[in-house]
């Protein structure tokens, strides 16, 4: 059925609207653009039968750590967007927003899909690009992670790509009925080993993301701490007293007189 493409027009994201119908062009699926309310994607996603669901818009992380997804009024929760995944029937999902990782994770533990996800800010032209190129290469080449590895950045420190194997693991149970992973093939066992060691290591760099951002709001409050500090203290420091004065004036009648006579022994 191809992808589910949730791209809400945004002012300050204008190559959104060309991602997003490289998107659909290449993948074919359904487009939620213009305004979008989360009504239209809960809608959307309830016919299920995606190939993929994709998310081009903004994300960020609030004060306790999760991740909200911005539709053209709405924020959409980290909840939400992990059952509209599920729902969607998506095998793969692209959160091409700004340090959806944390969300990313969340997807990859509640869902089967893969998840393509981000670690850091994403520049507008940097996610329209790697986004059109993933579509095409998508098309072209029909497995998303062979896609991914064809079109993510240069010196890639933006995305990553999170690995569900669960959907390996689930069809070898299918396949062997006593429960047993006897003939599941060693490569996808040490697969699978990578794949959760790729896992444990996102939610480190996730955990990193979320204290830096806590460590930046503390670091902001305590500058704002000093600045009060600083006012309240000129504010208390006290005005010159006449003594004050009077010690200023007789430096400065001393100075001249030192003068004048430096003066006449000159002369």
């Amino acid at each position: 059925m191809g992808v589910l493409v949730v791209a809400p027009n945004r002012p300050d994201l204008p190559n959104v609207t060309q991602e997003a119908a490289a998107v659909v062009n290449a993948l074919g699926g359904r487009l939620l653009q213009g305004p979008v309310a989360e009504q239209d994607v809960r809608d959307a996603a309830a016919e299920g039968g995606f190939d993929g669901i994709w998310f081009a818009t903004h994300a960020g992380l609030t004060p306790e750590g999760e991740v909200r997804v911005q539709l053209s009024s709405e924020l959409l929760s980290e909840a939400a967007v992990v059952a509209y995944v599920a729902a969607s029937g998506a095998s793969w999902c692209f959160l091409n927003t700004c340090g959806s990782n944390v969300l990313g994770l969340r997807i990859l533990d509640e869902t089967p899909a893969d998840v393509i996800c981000t670690v850091s800010p994403n520049p507008d032209p940097t996610a329209m690009r790697t986004g059109v190129l993933f579509a095409r290469q998508l098309a072209l080449l029909g497995d998303p992670r062979a896609a991914y590895e064809r079109s993510k950045p240069g010196g890639n420190r933006l995305y990553t790509y999170l690995d569900n194997y669960r959907r390996r693991e689930m069809a070898a149970v299918n396949n062997n009925p006593a429960g047993n992973f006897v003939g599941y093939p060693a490569s996808d066992r040490l697969q699978a080993t990578m794949d959760d060691m790729r896992k444990d290591m996102a939610k480190v760099g996730a955990d990193v993301e979320v204290l830096k951002s806590q460590t930046a709001r503390i670091e902001t409050r305590q500058q704002r701490m000093e600045d009060r500090l600083d006012e309240i203290e000129r504010v208390l420091q006290p005005a010159p007293t006449w003594q004050t004065w009077a010690m200023l004036l007789f430096g400065l009648i001393a100075c001249i007189g030192i003068v004048f006579l430096l003066m006449r022994a000159g002369g």
